[in-house]
């Protein structure tokens, strides 16, 4: 990780189940945004208070993103669905804010080739 540019101070991760509810994963903790010298260039760490496993996720092209605060929604490359609660709302909508404009970067759009 080479710069935390967003972070937040308290989140908890859920994970969209085969039976259609939300099933509460074992990640609590503060989240950052970051940026990194190696491809791809951005992502989010939760920094888990729960266990020590940190989920980490890096902004890749296939990546879906959807702000409905206090939660953000995400489903990634691998097609599964998970939801980011944050304790603040302020700070959800700065970690999504953030999240959108690596998402609209010349670089991330060059990553993909459709």
């Amino acid at each position: 990780m080479t710069l935390v540019v967003e972070s937040a101070s308290q989140t908890a991760v859920y994970k969209f189940g085969d039976n259609n509810t939300w099933q509460p994963c074992e990640y609590e903790g503060s989240l950052h945004v970051f940026h990194r010298s190696e491809v791809p260039k951005f992502g989010w760490i939760v920094i888990n208070r729960s266990n020590p496993t940190n989920l980490m996720e890096l902004i890749t092209p296939g990546i879906e993103l959807k702000l409905n605060e206090p939660y953000i929604l995400y489903k990634n490359t691998d097609n599964v669905i998970y939801c980011i609660w944050f304790y603040s709302s302020t700070e959800c909508k700065k970690v999504c804010q953030t999240i959108q404009k690596f998402m609209a970067t010349t670089y991330y759009k060059s990553l993909n080739p459709n």
